[in-house]
């Protein structure tokens, strides 16, 4: 085990740019090495992996432990639903017994939810049709699952976003 260690890429880099006292490459190699550590222990904790779905949401605090997240890789192994409505949904309706108001959709993504409202045509529904939109986000990792609830809309060609703190769902 140890031979297999000695022969990895970065413990060679960080061995020779420790050796030649190059402070810029044995900084990058530890940083490197931290991310890699933190990649595979932050799964392996139910507080790590609620902190990982969170960041999903744009919901860690503070706003730095986002950041640092972000140069993470991301995970793509969650499931991420959307619901999108022009007036507020109740539990019922998201956990499928109840009935979707008129101009409501549903839809998976792949990771960060909240980028439906603000990429693409989502943006440009906000935007053009000037209308105050309801987003329920849903994602699940493991035993995690964050619910995220915000609204959206378009004030002098700018979208605004708010989430909706007491809004938060937990649906089963």
């Amino acid at each position: 085990m140890l031979k297999i260690f000695k022969r990895m890429l970065l413990i060679r880099c960080l061995r020779k740019s420790w050796t030649d006292k190059d402070v810029g490459s044995t900084a990058l190699a530890l940083l490197l090495a931290l991310a890699m550590l933190a990649t595979i222990a932050l799964p392996l904790t139910p507080r790590g992996r609620e902190m990982l779905v969170r960041a999903h949401h744009l919901r860690v605090e503070p706003y730095a432990a986002w950041s640092i997240l972000q140069f993470l890789p991301s995970m793509y192994s969650y499931a991420n639903r959307v619901w999108v409505s022009p007036v507020p949904l109740d539990e019922s309706t998201l956990v499928g017994s109840g009935r979707f108001p008129d101009g409501t959709h549903t839809e998976w993504v792949n990771h960060y939810p909240p980028r439906v409202i603000t990429f693409g045509i989502g943006r440009a529904i906000l935007v053009n049709e000037k209308q105050t939109l309801h987003y329920y986000l849903q994602s699940r990792f493991c035993d995690i699952q964050v619910d995220s609830h915000y609204i959206a809309g378009s004030r002098d060609g700018r979208v605004e976003v708010q989430l909706v703190e007491d809004g938060q769902l937990h649906v089963e």
